[in-house]
């Protein structure tokens, strides 16, 4: 009897181990070595959007992208009326607003302004996050300016 409960427990726990791997895989990634991460930077905050952090369709918008990193704890935000209004807790004050900067070809405008992260050029976005398309590999920076 007493190798029988042995061969039982084993089997519980191998099973109970294959749920637990199967599961991990559904998970959405946060962390992943940079690409998705939030970097804190001068005045603001930066990533680069990876199917890491969720898939990715043509119809993705930086919107959807910052919720699922929300849900999973990558990033904390608040928004009015279709504005960001805190990054991380940070919220700007006296005439400061969040700004967003891309390199997605097509969305930006360098004459509205650029930064500049680790030699990258990220110029300022022509879409508010909402309507923003979000692309595989593309950086986008929340920096808070002023108006």
């Amino acid at each position: 009897m007493n190798t029988f409960k042995k061969i039982s427990v084993t089997a519980v726990a191998a099973v109970a181990l294959c749920a637990a791997l199967a599961f991990a895989g559904c998970e959405r990634k946060v962390n992943n070595g940079g690409k998705g991460d939030v970097v804190a930077i001068d005045n603001g905050f930066l990533f680069v959007a990876t199917e890491d952090v969720m898939d990715i369709s043509p119809t993705t918008t930086l919107k959807d992208y910052m919720e699922i990193m929300a849900e999973n704890g990558g990033i904390e935000y608040e928004e009015a009326s279709g504005m960001i209004t805190s990054i991380n807790g940070l919220a700007p004050t006296d005439g400061n607003y969040w700004f967003i900067y891309t390199t997605l070809e097509g969305y930006f405008n360098e004459t509205w302004g650029t930064i500049t992260y680790e030699g990258e050029t990220i110029a300022s976005a022509t879409l508010g996050y909402s309507d923003l398309p979000c692309v595989e590999g593309e950086t986008y920076a929340f920096v808070m300016s002023t108006y």
